[in-house]
C-alpha cells in the first residue's frame, strides 16, 4: 500500500500542517540519473552525502564496527 497525505490540524490553538508518505521505499533524486542521494527503506534513512552544521548525537559508529565515538561518555574506541 502506498499514499501521500497532507493534513491540517490544530494543536494548542495553533493551526499546523504535516505531510506524510507511505511507501516501501522513498527516494529523492535530481532527476538526471539513477543516483539517489536520499533513500528511506526498512526504517532506515540512507544519505549519500550530508552537509550538516550541527549534530546532536549519542553514539557515532563506523559501518564495520572498528571505531566508536561515544559523545555521552566522552570516549573513543578503535578496534583492530
Amino acid at each position: 500500500m502506498s499514499g501521500f497525505y497532507v493534513e491540517l490540524y490544530t494543536e494548542g490553538g495553533v493551526q499546523k500542517s504535516r505531510m506524510a508518505v507511505q511507501a516501501d521505499q522513498f527516494l529523492v533524486t535530481s532527476g538526471n540519473s539513477r543516483h539517489y542521494p536520499l533513500v528511506f527503506e526498512n526504517g532506515e534513512l540512507k544519505l549519500a552525502v550530508a552537509n550538516i552544521g550541527t549534530v546532536n548525537a549519542g553514539l557515532l559508529q563506523s559501518l564495520n564496527g572498528k571505531m566508536k565515538i561515544d559523545f555521552n561518555n566522552g570516549t573513543i574506541e578503535i578496534f583492530s
